[in-house]
């Protein structure tokens, strides 16, 4: 369950409608607004933005075994109260590769070409972009939310021998909903 509380303030001075005469209120121009929500974990700091290293990955790695060896990817959670939510299901958000479904599309201006971001869960099962993972038992105090990645080739590029060489990037954006 999502607790979230949407909220509107309206200022005005104090006094202001006995000084000045009814017809020159201003009308209302000043609109605050904004989210207030429970969340029983804090990221640890650093973690909010989260940056993963590949290093060199050898086209001739991906022509034979269509993947790299996978990356430990985690999400350090702090100081977690379990008295109201129980879980979190974790979700990465971002542009999905068409070649590869679930697979996360590399940010434009990127100098590679033909391959993709993967993010799996830590037992090697696919977790696709932009839809919830499995529902994770949080604890009391601290703990970690372990993922892994990994880039893949695009079929066609490994079939033609045709993945782009240079540097890359791809961005996702993780969302933990608290159950």
């Amino acid at each position: 369950m999502k607790r979230i509380i949407t909220f509107l303030i309206i200022l005005c001075a104090p006094g202001y409608g006995m000084i000045l005469p009814s017809s020159a209120y201003a009308a209302e121009n000043l609109i605050m607004r904004g989210t207030l929500v429970d969340n029983p974990c804090f990221i640890r700091p650093g973690d909010e933005l989260i940056k993963l290293d590949f290093e060199e990955v050898i086209d001739k790695y991906l022509y034979r075994y269509k993947r790299t060896p996978s990356r430990s990817l985690k999400i350090h959670l702090e100081d977690c109260d379990i008295s109201v939510f129980k879980e979190v299901k974790v979700s990465f958000q971002g542009t999905e590769n068409t070649s590869l479904p679930g697979l996360l599309r590399l940010d434009p201006g990127s100098a590679a070409s033909g391959i993709a971001i993967g993010i799996e869960n830590t037992d090697g099962s696919a977790l696709s972009i932009n839809k919830p993972a499995p529902a994770i038992k949080l604890q009391a105090g601290n703990m970690v939310l372990a993922f892994q990645a990994y880039v893949q080739g695009e079929p066609n590029a490994i079939i033609n021998k045709r993945i782009g060489h240079g540097q890359f990037t791809a961005t996702a954006t993780f969302v933990l909903n608290y159950l």
